[in-house]
């Protein structure tokens, strides 16, 4: 049998600490094995698995999870001889080359204007402006990052002149 199918077998809710516990008994059936997986109420934060999540029937298991609400990163942003579009923002985290998947993407040649991405709070992160020149397969990357430490507050506001025709 090949695919895969789901059967929800215990809930939790977390207690004012965040945390939870789960007790069930449930037989495994041949080939079948335990997830995990969470659900978001409210705000979206972003979930960082501490330890990969592998199930062990008839063991206690742990799950260590660091949630954190997001913070903005506005960045007003001049860009100028963007001439291979388009020119792309995205942010990284430092240490662990995670992306948020929040990508922006500039199709104008010379624009002033401001955009938003999601990063974590108080964290090591890279902002990265990249464009491709060529056709596939022989495309070029062009890549300007900057670092930065993100704060605890709400909003970061950053301000960029990328001119393309020098990277």
């Amino acid at each position: 049998m090949c695919g895969s199918r789901s059967q929800e077998v215990a809930t939790a809710y977390t207690d004012e600490n965040g945390d939870y516990s789960i007790t069930f008994n449930y037989k495994l059936q041949e080939g079948e094995r335990y997830t995990f997986s969470e659900q978001y109420y409210g705000f979206p934060y972003y979930p960082e698995y501490l330890n990969t999540i592998d199930i062990a029937p008839g063991k206690t298991n742990t799950i260590n999870i660091n949630a954190w609400k997001p913070i903005e990163l506005k960045l007003n942003v001049t860009v100028l001889n963007n001439v291979n579009p388009p020119l792309m923002i995205r942010n990284e985290i430092d240490a662990s080359n995670t992306s948020f998947l929040n990508t922006e993407n500039i199709y104008d040649e010379n624009i002033s204007k401001t955009y938003t991405l999601r990063s974590k709070p108080d964290t090591d992160i890279k902002i990265i402006f990249w464009y491709y020149t060529g056709t596939n397969p022989f495309l070029t990357l062009h890549k300007k990052t900057y670092l930065y430490h993100t704060t605890l507050e709400d909003v970061n506001t950053l301000d960029y002149t990328i001119d393309c025709s020098t990277f």
